[in-house]
């Protein structure tokens, strides 16, 4: 994204970083040939490292605490042709865990960018511990984008007081699960947390008319910076994790009488028209298919009781003809129709009768 920052806005006499952080962008559009620039951040220790980094530029940098809201021509010392939102927590922040930002390392639920200065106001660990469970759910959607804000909220409100990063990170994750390999279910309610901490978008809502160019005349109600950005200037603001409604109210580009919306299609007024099909439609679908799947059921159920009464028969048939051969073979393997069956093929010999005749006086045989 730096590339794309210093294509945007190097060559620019003065240039606004509204949040200079460690002084990276800010060193980065020096070099590339901004003539002036202005950092502002309200974090004391942003303010103390981007000094360190940018101090070989010497007076071509100033360097301000101040919230978006503060910043005007005053503090710029005149008008800029150059503004950098770069919005979002920073590494800087994350990895420092007594700053309460993260959620994969244990600390206490602080989040306050602007720690140990007198504006700091409530931290994450007051609004968690002590809004009502659907106020906390609001602000969880609202800020987070979190679809499971109230199931989050609930398991908070059981849970406390809560004071630790830890803690807050494993309520999270016992209410809505973990998903292997998937984003981590804390992520959401910690942006929302740390935006409304900060008041972010309140912040950046008075911020952008402003440097956006002139607005209505209404001297009582005119935000702060003025008319930081003159005419011809150039507004960079890539944002990353905030929530988009608060910079589109904000950006006039984007209203209605500046770019009108385009006519919608014929597909999509056909959409339009059609509309969401009536509860009662859903309904008669459902049930329908319901009703047809139960009637192919029963259909199969039928067709398989009656192949179940045709094999029934045929396991009865063969059985009846087992049995007649069986007693053809008993019948078959008799003697006698197997003595006679040898007769007929000439197998075995005519039977010879032979008559002895023996004389009535026994001792006749001896003469």
């Amino acid at each position: 994204m730096t590339a794309e920052v210093i294509e945007f806005l190097a060559g620019r006499r003065t240039v606004v970083d509204m949040t200079v952080g460690s002084g990276g962008h800010a060193a980065a559009l020096l070099a590339a040939g901004v003539s002036r620039l202005v950092g502002v951040d309200r974090d004391p220790e942003a303010l103390q490292i981007a000094s360190h980094r940018l101090s070989p530029f010497g007076d071509r940098v100033r360097l301000v605490g101040a919230r978006f809201s503060e910043v005007d021509e005053d503090v710029v010392g005149g008008s800029a042709d150059g503004v950098l939102f770069d919005l979002g927590v920073s590494s800087m922040q994350l990895d420092r865990p007594e700053r309460g930002f993260g959620y994969r390392v244990d600390g206490p639920l602080d989040m306050r960018m602007g720690e140990g200065s007198g504006t700091a106001g409530p931290s994450a660990a007051d609004l968690v511990n002590d809004l009502p469970e659907r106020d906390l759910a609001d602000l969880i959607y609202r800020f987070g984008e979190e679809p499971r804000s109230r199931r989050i909220a609930a398991a908070i409100v059981r849970r406390r007081p809560i004071r630790t990063t830890d803690e807050l990170t494993g309520i999270i994750v016992s209410a809505v699960g973990k998903r292997p390999g998937g984003p981590h279910p804390a992520r959401r309610t910690f942006q929302a947390l740390r935006i409304a901490v900060n008041r972010e978008l309140e912040e950046l809502t008075a911020a952008l008319p402003p440097a956006a160019g002139p607005q209505p005349a209404r001297p009582e109600r005119q935000a702060p910076c003025g008319r930081a950005l003159h005419p011809g200037g150039r507004m960079s603001a890539p944002a990353r994790t905030l929530p988009s409604p608060a910079p589109k109210r904000a950006d006039p580009s984007r209203t209605p009488a500046a770019r009108p919306r385009p006519a919608p299609s014929p597909h999509h007024r056909a959409r339009a028209r059609r509309g969401t099909p009536p509860f009662w439609v859903m309904t008669a679908v459902i049930v329908t298919t319901m009703v047809i799947g139960i009637v192919s059921l029963s259909a199969l159920a039928v067709q398989a009781s009656f192949r179940s009464d045709d094999l029934r028969q045929q396991l009865v048939s063969l059985t009846q003809q087992q049995q007649s051969l069986r007693e053809d073979v008993a019948a078959a393997s008799a003697p006698s129709r197997v003595m006679r069956w040898a007769r007929n093929e000439g197998m075995v010999m005519p039977e010879r009768v032979v008559i002895l005749r023996v004389p009535s006086d026994p001792s006749g045989l001896g003469a």
